[in-house]
């Protein structure tokens, strides 16, 4: 469903190669057309699946404040993440707390903001962007 009139929705995900440290960011921001603003593939190397969830979001955030956008609505297929970013859970590992708090300071940058947990198979798009990203050296960017 695409977000109201003057809001822009972008959904975020994290994948990991199985094999190794290599894991991959996808990220699409959409208008309220549905039509897609910009759409990005990240090479990372993962310390942890809950870390790249949340650089996921974090990059997000960075893409709309660069892309002019005040009004978001992010969506992760990570409830965890979403959850530490809500305080609705408490004690972070360690390796995520430095980026919980950039993407609460990040955040106070928008009009308005919300952050929302979909299923995985709502979030099929930026999963299928986060995989693209697992063998690139550099990010991808459309359009």
């Amino acid at each position: 469903m695409p977000p109201p009139i003057g809001n822009i929705k972008a959904n975020c995900d994290a994948a990991l190669a199985g094999d190794s440290s290599r894991g991959g960011l996808g990220l699409v921001l959409r208008d309220h057309t549905g039509s897609v603003r910009k759409a990005i593939s990240i090479p990372t190397r993962l310390s942890s699946v809950i870390q790249d969830e949340l650089l996921a979001i974090h990059n997000v955030l960075t893409v709309a404040l660069d892309e002019g956008f005040s009004h978001l609505q992010v969506e992760s297929d990570s409830n965890t993440a979403v959850g530490y970013i809500l305080k609705h859970h408490s004690n972070p590992p360690s390796d995520v707390i430095d980026i919980i708090s950039d993407v609460q300071w990040l955040s106070a940058s928008f009009t308005s903001i919300t952050f929302s947990y979909v299923p995985r198979a709502m979030n099929f798009v930026v999963d299928a962007l986060a995989r693209k990203a697992l063998p690139l050296v550099y990010e991808t960017v459309w359009p």
